[in-house]
């Protein structure tokens, strides 16, 4: 596992890291406790079936009311799509670029929420 050295996080108690066999999965650690894993590679699914490459009609099929769309912090033409779980503990979080799915995240709702890996 690759970690970000302590001097370069962005909190002393956030840190992401990622495995050499599969760099474009990550996971966030926050006081030592997985709270969220990235995932920025086709292939690999979400629970609802949902992967990277895949058309933004897909999560609103797999969803429907449940997701909140937000403007993408970075990109006015693209969206954050949120799905939290029915307690509100968790979510998943699907990013869009030219209308599919550029990356998506899942696990603690306020992990969730962070748009710059532990920001």
């Amino acid at each position: 596992m690759r970690e970000v050295p302590a001097e370069l996080r962005p909190s002393p108690d956030c840190y992401i890291v990622s495995t050499e066999s599969t760099p474009s999965v990550s996971y966030m650690f926050v006081a030592g406790v997985l709270k969220r894993i990235d995932v920025r590679q086709a292939g690999i699914r979400s629970d609802h079936g949902i992967a990277v490459g895949d058309p933004v009609a897909k999560v609103w099929r797999a969803y429907g009311r449940s997701v909140r769309a937000e403007t993408d912090a970075y990109d006015p033409r693209e969206q954050y799509l949120t799905v939290p779980s029915r307690d509100g503990r968790f979510g998943i979080r699907y990013e869009t670029a030219n209308g599919k799915i550029k990356s998506y995240y899942g696990g603690a709702w306020e992990q969730v929420q962070y748009t710059e890996g532990c920001l």
